[in-house]
């Protein structure tokens, strides 16, 4: 990977992740390589993203766009998709340009609304798209089928559809499985279902996943982003984005558990 243009996307509020802008645009110039914000189009070659996990899912969705790969700096609390570290960011420079890094193919995924078989409203995801109530004292009745084999109702507060990448994200808090990254499955998995009975299931992304409302409203969420609100009777129908995610990792970065112990294990959590 030739890097000469940067697309950086930065959290907008956080004083630390401006910071961090000014340190990289520095750094870069330092070795000829041209700095731009990503979110005002323009060429570039790889895109950073400085801030928590939220800045990373929406670079993610710029990275895809474009084509690219993605590289994250962590400025948050979990920062399980970054590769990089705040206080480190000239080695991570020094990485790029050395070519001291891998890419990995991260599958995304695409969602679609409609009601009627008439289109609501469509979105990407990276790490899960969600079905949920449409207000907190409600609840969701959905149907949901695999290709067109009905895998069951669920009486839930939501539905989750993950990729592995997400398998540790809302749907890991809503009990569902931890899936290596390389596997390309869809997880489903309710949220505070209202049976004992009901648990995660875990499907191949060769056909796509639709979840029916039956009764009552709902709305629809990808990565954390509410789309939109969901009428009586609406589906969402989610399956593989066409281009996975290029997610680098630099070289020292460990491997998916190594990662995965470092965040989630005892006196892993770091309050910012």
């Amino acid at each position: 990977m030739n890097v000469q243009t940067i697309g950086v996307v930065v959290h907008p509020t956080s004083d630390a992740a401006q910071r961090a802008y000014e340190e990289i645009v520095e750094l870069a110039s330092s070795v000829g390589v041209q700095v731009v914000d990503a979110t005002l189009g323009g060429r570039a070659d790889l895109i950073l993203s400085l801030g928590g996990d939220g800045t990373m899912l929406r670079a993610a969705r710029e990275a895809v766009r474009r084509g690219i790969p993605l590289l994250g700096v962590n400025l948050g609390r979990m920062g399980f998709l970054a590769s990089a570290e705040v206080g480190n960011l000239k080695a991570a420079v020094e990485a790029i340009e050395l070519g001291d890094y891998t890419i990995e193919l991260r599958m995304m995924l695409d969602g679609a609304a409609t009601i009627g078989g008439e289109p609501l409203a469509a979105a990407a995801a990276l790490n899960e798209i969600v079905v949920e109530k449409p207000t907190p004292s409600k609840v969701v009745d959905v149907e949901v089928f695999v290709g067109d084999e009905e895998v069951a109702r669920y009486t839930a507060d939501g539905f989750i559809i993950a990729t592995s990448t997400g398998s540790t994200a809302y749907s890991l808090s809503a009990g569902g499985p931890v899936v290596e990254p390389e596997v390309n499955v869809m997880v489903l998995t309710p949220v505070c279902p209202h049976s004992i009975r009901w648990r995660s299931v875990v499907v191949g992304p060769t056909r796509p996943v639709t979840v029916r409302l039956v009764d009552g409203g709902g709305a629809l969420s990808a990565d954390g982003r509410h789309v939109v609100q969901l009428p009586p009777a609406a589906a969402v129908t989610v399956q593989p984005h066409k281009e996975p995610l290029r997610l680098v990792r630099l070289g020292g970065d460990g491997g998916f558990f190594l990662r995965f112990q470092s965040r989630f294990g005892p006196g892993s959590y770091r309050p910012t």
